[in-house]
């Protein structure tokens, strides 16, 4: 193992790798042998402190480090109380593979952090987190022109917001008129094209979410197309190729409507967070798509991609079939004409 997995630098990676800094949080960093002293980084799980007691069973063939040779924990809060209960009989009990536990009030850059219990002799008694904004982790935010959340609940509050923007009568017609433009000769293409169009403009112009909610073609653009999923299909490789652009627009549309339109605007924006390079955005977007409508198959596809890691694959195979979609409707419509 090399400084680059030592605790602070690991710390100080933490709210890059979650999308938000955990609060009164025990984390487990886990890691693959490789040769020699090098390991590669694996799997990193968070729970709250209070579910310490009742953690589980990390060696099960279902879980994510089953196949994992090392592993560190992290204990982060301010109630120093909290961090006691990690004495070394604590490790054992855990997982025999956890090298060792470090507290921390909490993850900000020059926080203090101290072993709390350990298995085997380590140099890493005590320090001092390092800058987060320079980790590894936030290189993908930077890119991205954003930063992440204040704590867990603010990550998934951003689905939760309403359009105060449109009224209830206007989304009723919105919603209703879909269905009409369902059965027009082009079979709602046109309002694909018109929503990419939107798409390309958010891109061009950096449109915030307010002037998003404010648009309400665009709206009725994305009523029509997320009412059938063939159309939602057709729309994913603009999706892929607009990554920034599409999540906002997504975004927009899951917090203006409910029942499917929302769902598969939430699966659409977890596509788009992945092809901008932050796939731990699309989590909590895929549980508020299967929350809204539980068993939500294209959200449930993502969730088995990125469980595995397999981001590039996945967002190979949505572009692949997308374009096949947009093949077929092009064909039913040269048919109806």
């Amino acid at each position: 193992m090399t400084t680059h997995h030592d605790p602070g630098y690991l710390l100080a990676n933490l709210p890059g790798l979650f999308g938000f800094y955990p609060h009164d949080s025990f984390v487990i960093v886990s890691f693959s042998h490789l040769e020699n002293n090098h390991y590669e980084l694996g799997p990193v799980l968070r729970f709250d402190l209070d579910e310490i007691d009742d953690l589980p069973d990390f060696h099960g063939l279902s879980s994510p480090l089953a196949d994992a040779d090392l592993l560190m924990g992290f204990a982060i809060s301010e109630d120093n109380d909290a961090l006691v209960g990690f004495g070394p009989e604590r490790l054992d009990t855990i997982d025999s593979r956890l090298v060792g536990v470090w507290g921390c009030p909490e993850i900000i850059t020059g926080a203090p952090f101290r072993c709390l219990s350990e298995n085997g002799a380590h140099s890493w008694h005590t320090g001092t987190i390092p800058s987060v904004a320079s980790s590894d982790s936030m290189v993908p935010w930077v890119a991205a022109g954003e930063l992440p959340e204040v704590d867990r609940d603010s990550l998934f509050e951003r689905f939760e917001q309403e359009n105060t923007l449109l009224s209830d009568a206007e989304r009723s017609d919105m919603m209703s008129a879909a269905h009409v433009a369902l059965t027009q000769p082009d079979g709602g293409l046109a309002a694909v094209d018109s929503l990419l169009e939107a798409i390309d403009y958010a891109a061009d112009t950096e449109a915030p979410l307010e002037a998003l909610h404010a648009d309400h073609h665009l709206l009725a653009d994305a009523a029509v197309v997320l009412s059938d999923i063939t159309l939602r299909d057709a729309l994913v490789a603009g999706v892929v190729a607009q990554p920034q652009a599409a999540g906002r627009v997504m975004l927009a549309v899951a917090t203006s409507f409910p029942g499917g339109i929302r769902a598969h605007a939430l699966a659409l924006y977890a596509l788009a967070r992945i092809g901008s390079g932050l796939p731990m955005l699309a989590k909590p977007a895929l549980m508020a798509a299967t929350e809204e409508i539980p068993g939500h198959s294209l959200s449930e596809l993502i969730e088995r991609f990125t469980s595995l890691g397999l981001y590039e694959r996945l967002l190979q195979a949505v572009t692949e079939g997308s374009l096949l979609a947009r093949m077929r409707l092009e064909d039913y419509g040269q048919k109806s004409a």
